[in-house]
């Protein structure tokens, strides 16, 4: 291990001279050195708990409060870069966080962890102290297929849990009360029924089959895409009862009051943090990069809010209508963090922007395939192919104290980050 240790280490500090501070080759060139790295770091920490983050949309946010809340009570933590969570990105963290030795001096790991990868990272960690599990959504479908297939992965793994682990899972979403229904000890969250108000499942749905038999499930509330109160009209298959909590925050959307739930239950069940001294805490929670993060830009606000697939986009179009943006940006990549199909923009319900007193201009490499999807929903809009002059144009048409709202897909977001902060984020 000594010797992957220092292979890693020397490549991140190269990386760091570099100022790729985010860099996943530390871990990459640990794990070539020897393959059984994470394994090994990890047994040489026996104090250090371990959670494991998993879901389609909100993994970050809800990593992001959930460390929040045990470094406000005073409890060390580490946590990997929003982008780097595939095995190698878990490997750099432990790069980077423990000594030559091997040892980590922090009580804490929070790893969120790509859909795809939960599997690899469950046979290198076989028991980590705790699982959430967020949601299962189409994404990325020229690299995923589709949400049962992960779902078949997800069930597999999650058979071979001991008792130790607990996995903390969305009561709402019926592909991952089924896959939680297999786990020794679990414990599910939800949020208050006054935020299940839809009646109609929208374009972008996909669980509207029972998991178990097949047959139609029948909702009698949803928050947001198949997220709701349903039932199976054959077998007994519905909601398992969840934990709610009231709390205030800035954060917007019914899809983060989710992440924040998560994150009170886990710290509640896994760390024995109070449910009330969470929600205080939570009172002053900032939310994490490009999601719902403000800048303020020449008198104006700039809101970040990444949308890299149908169910988040629908999201993100609901809170620029709630906010009363008075413009939106919306940058449309298919590079490969982003995924190569855009099909799923045709999923997407821009409808809702008719006849809003919103102007909307559109850039990004695919812009054109996004004006043409604009057209057919009736949209007035403008197309600028270079983001650059796309976002002078669209922060002219913003008045003075009004907002700004962008909606980019993943490299997107780190291109227009960089252009507002003037800082590189890797």
């Amino acid at each position: 291990m000594h010797h992957s240790l220092l292979a890693g280490k020397i490549v991140g500090k190269v990386s760091q001279m570099k100022g790729r501070s985010g860099s996943t080759w530390p871990g990459h060139v640990a794990l070539k050195t020897d393959k059984a790295f994470i394994k090994k770091i990890i047994a040489k920490n026996p104090h250090l708990k371990i959670v494991l983050i998993a879901g389609t949309n909100g993994k970050t946010t809800t990593t992001k409060a959930l460390s929040y809340i045990l470094q406000t009570n005073k409890v060390s933590v580490i946590t990997n870069n929003a982008g780097a969570n595939l095995l190698n990105g878990l490997a750099s963290t432990l790069v980077l966080k423990s000594d030559l030795t091997g040892k980590i001096l922090e009580k804490v790991l929070i790893f969120e962890v790509d859909e795809n990868s939960l599997p690899l990272v469950l046979s290198e960690i076989p028991n980590p102290d705790a699982i959430i599990l967020l949601n299962l959504f189409r994404d990325q479908l020229d690299r995923y297929g589709e949400v049962n297939a992960t779902s078949e992965k997800w069930i597999i793994s999650v058979k071979k849990l001991t008792d130790k682990t607990l996995v903390i899972a969305n009561s709402d979403d019926p592909q991952i009360a089924h896959v939680t229904s297999f786990a020794k000890r679990k414990a599910y969250f939800t949020i208050d029924n006054r935020f299940k108000k839809g009646t109609l499942l929208s374009h972008a749905v996909d669980s509207t089959t029972c998991p178990v038999c097949n047959s139609p499930l029948i909702y009698s509330g949803i928050a947001y895409s198949h997220l709701g109160n349903y039932k199976c009209s054959k077998c007994d298959f519905a909601n398992p009862k969840g934990k709610y909590y009231s709390f205030t925050t800035p954060l917007l959307g019914s899809y983060n009051t989710y992440n924040l739930a998560a994150a009170i239950l886990t710290a509640d069940k896994v760390f024995e943090v109070l449910p009330f001294t969470s929600t205080e805490n939570l009172k002053d929670f900032k939310p994490a990069f490009g999601r719902q993060e403000i800048i303020d830009v020449e008198g104006k606000k700039v809101m970040l809010l990444l949308s890299k697939n149908p169910t988040g986009f629908n999201e993100s179009l609901k809170v620029s209508i709630d906010n009363k943006s008075n413009s939106l940006l919306i940058l449309l990549n298919d590079r490969i963090p982003d995924g190569r199909d855009i099909s799923w923009i045709w999923d997407v319900d821009f409808e809702i922007l008719k006849n809003k007193n919103m102007k909307v201009f559109v850039s990004g490499d695919r812009c054109f395939d996004l004006a043409n999807r604009l057209l057919f929903a009736g949209v007035t809009h403008e197309v600028f192919e270079s983001f650059e002059y796309a976002y002078d144009e669209c922060l002219k048409n913003t008045n003075i104290g009004k907002t700004m709202t962008i909606l980019p897909t993943y490299s997107a977001m780190l291109e227009i980050r960089k252009l507002i902060s003037g800082k590189s984020i890797l």
